[in-house]
This record gives structure tokens, C-alpha cells and sequence, in this order.
């Protein structure tokens, strides 16, 4: 955003769309209006279940714990992602958008999405981290992550946004190969002898597949060596199961961060570019997935928050009263069984660790 806010004439020379008029650079678009409803079909059931996760990750018993915090940071980026993955990327494929025919809009969303998952990847990264030293060296997680240590580490991923969102180029979104590219002429009969390659996110990219290949490798084998014990505490148990949630987020990460080294660097059909615009997009929305399926404790959150715990208590009284019929059996209160209290800090070592 430096360069479109603060030195127009840098961006008046690599950004030149004065060779044609907005009806012509149009023209050179492709609209795919069925593509563009799928992308924000993602975006809305995305976020649908994203959200009340991460309300639920502010409830007391769960924002004392520290990766409830990285969590929450990593979807307040995800939201962004899906921003601009979903919605942003859903109307200009609808459109058949050109980056000169809307320039303010692709630019603004490149730089918000570029540096969405740049931030994202470190972010990550930063939860698999404190995994590891929660696994590794208790006594260190407690010096490093207790109280408010762990929003002293986000800080990091703070600063490393507002660096890339206002010293980095964006990306730009081409509608023929559904994605968005470092060049804002690919394949136009426009071509400005720039390079517009992209050294910070390649480096995020590339250095983000290391580390968390590394980082997941250690918590895999921390998995196998849990396996093979023939007894787990309930402590362990729920440590593994963080240890799962991490390694699906973050091995997501990975795959995105590898498809999109390659296609910006390597030439692919315009169906393949697609597709890993669709991964990107699904990516940032699939801890709401992870956290439904692999979270009991905060699913149990959502659905109280929700009121579906009630639905589904009421739901199973008015059977258990219809199955009974006329049968002179009294209804008492066995009839159902109250849902126990959740204890969010069952799902770590200890909640005074966090």
C-alpha cells in the first residue's frame, strides 16, 4: 500500500493501464458466474462455522489458555482470507475482472489477501511452536506461554502484517486462470519490462513449508510415541488431540503454500490455477471444521451458546415421552440426563499452565 498511497509516480509506471480504455481491458476478461457462486458458497458456510468457534474461544475457562489465544488470532486472519478468498475473488470471477478495470478494488484486496496469509502462515507456525514446547519442555511453556507471555508472541505476527501489507506488492487477480498472479498483465498484448516477482511472500511460502514440515514431523512422532503406551491419562489424551487439530491445520498450510509457489512460477492449465485458488480459499475456513469434529469441548461451547444442547434435550424428552405412551410409569428426572459442565481446561495440560 506504500506504493498506492505514497508514490504515484512508481505505480503510474507499473501499473499503466492507459493503453486502452476500461471497455476494452473488459473485454479481455472471462466471466464464469457458476464459479464465482461457488466461491461465495465457501465463503459463507465458512465463516457460518468459523464465527461462533471463535466466540466460543473468548468464553471464560478457554481465553486463559494460550493456543485458544493463538486460535483466535489465526481466525480474526482467516477472516480476512475468506474476505477476500471468497467473496472479493467470487465477484471479480463473476465479472470476468481484469486488473485494469477495476484497479482500486484488486489492488486493495491483493494487498489484504497477500498479507492475510502471509500472517496466517506465521501464525501457525507460532501455534505448532508453542505445541512443541508444550510437548518438549513443559517447565518452558510455563516461563514462555503463561498469562499474557502469549499475546507478547503475537506481536510478532502483528508486526510482520503491517510490513507486508504496506511495503509489498500485492497480488493481482486474473479471471482467465481464476487466481491471483505477481504480474498484473499475464498474457495481455501489454507488456512493461518490470519484474514483479515477489521475494517476501516466495520466502514466506517456501520458509513456512520447512518449519512446519519440521515443526509437524516432531508432533507426529510425539503421536506415535503416545500410541504406544498402553494407558493415556485424560490429560494426555487431550494433549494428543491438540497435537491432531494442529498438525490438520497446519499440514493445510503446507499444501497451499507449496501449490502457490508453483503456479506462480511455473506455467499451469488455467483449471489447475483454479483449483488451488479454491484450496487457498478452503484452507482459511477449515479450522471451523477441525474445531466441529476434533473439539468436543468447544463444539460443546457453540452448541450451548447456540441453544442447541436445549433443541437437543427437548428433542429426545418428547420421544422418550411418546415412546412411553400410556405405560403408568412415572416420568421422573431420569428420564434425561443433564449435560455435565464443560471444563475447557481439560483440553491442555492444566489451565494455570496457560
Amino acid at each position: 500500500m506504500n506504493t498506492y498511497l505514497f508514490r504515484p509516480d512508481f505505480y503510474a509506471s507499473r501499473y499503466n493501464c492507459n493503453v486502452f480504455s476500461v471497455d476494452q481491458w473488459t473485454e479481455f476478461g472471462h466471466k464464469n458466474p457458476t464459479l464465482g457462486i461457488c466461491f461465495w458458497i465457501i465463503g459463507v458456510s465458512t465463516l457460518a462455522l468459523y464465527i461462533p468457534f471463535m466466540a466460543a474461544m473468548m468464553q471464560a475457562g478457554f481465553r486463559e489458555l494460550s493456543c485458544y489465544k493463538i486460535m483466535f488470532y489465526l481466525g480474526v486472519v482467516d477472516l480476512g482470507n475468506i474476505f477476500v478468498g471468497g467473496f472479493v475473488t467470487g465477484y471479480l470471477t463473476w465479472v470476468g475482472a481484469v486488473y485494469c478495470a477495476f484497479p482500486n478494488l484488486i489492488y486493495i484486496n491483493g494487498c489484504l489477501g497477500l498479507t492475510c496469509w502471509c500472517v496466517g502462515c506465521m501464525t501457525g507456525c507460532l501455534l505448532a511452536f508453542n505445541r512443541c514446547i508444550d510437548v518438549a519442555r513443559p517447565d518452558l511453556f510455563v516461563k514462555w506461554f503463561s498469562g499474557s507471555k502469549t499475546w507478547a508472541w503475537l506481536l510478532l505476527p502483528t508486526i510482520y502484517f503491517w510490513s507486508i501489507f504496506m511495503f509489498e506488492m500485492p497480488l493481482i487477480f486474473d479471471s482467465k486462470y481464476v487466481t491471483w498472479f505477481y504480474d498484473p498483465f499475464v498474457e495481455m498484448p501489454v507488456h512493461y519490462n518490470y519484474d514483479y516477482a515477489h521475494t517476501a511472500h516466495s520466502i514466506n511460502n517456501v520458509a513456512v513449508v520447512f518449519i512446519l514440515c519440521a515443526e509437524n514431523a516432531y508432533l507426529l512422532r510425539s503421536i506415535f510415541k503416545m500410541s504406544r503406551a498402553s494407558h493415556l491419562s485424560s490429560t494426555a489424551r487431550l494433549k494428543r488431540q491438540f497435537i491432531i487439530q494442529t498438525i490438520i491445520i497446519c499440514g493445510l498450510i503446507i499444501v497451499a503454500s507449496s501449490v502457490y509457489v508453483y503456479m506462480n512460477y511455473f506455467n499451469l492449465p488455467p483449471l489447475l490455477t483454479t483449483i488451488g485458488t479454491l484450496a487457498y480459499t478452503g484452507n482459511s475456513g477449515s479450522p471451523g471444521f477441525v474445531y466441529l469434529f476434533l473439539n468436543k469441548n468447544l463444539r460443546r461451547a457453540v452448541f450451548r451458546m447456540l441453544r442447541l444442547d436445549v433443541m437437543a434435550r427437548w428433542k429426545y424428552k418428547t420421544r422418550r415421552i411418546a415412546s412411553m405412551g400410556d405405560s403408568p410409569q412415572p416420568l421422573n428426572s431420569n428420564v434425561i440426563s443433564p449435560t455435565p459442565p464443560i471444563n475447557p481446561g481439560q483440553d491442555s495440560l492444566s489451565a494455570n499452565h496457560h
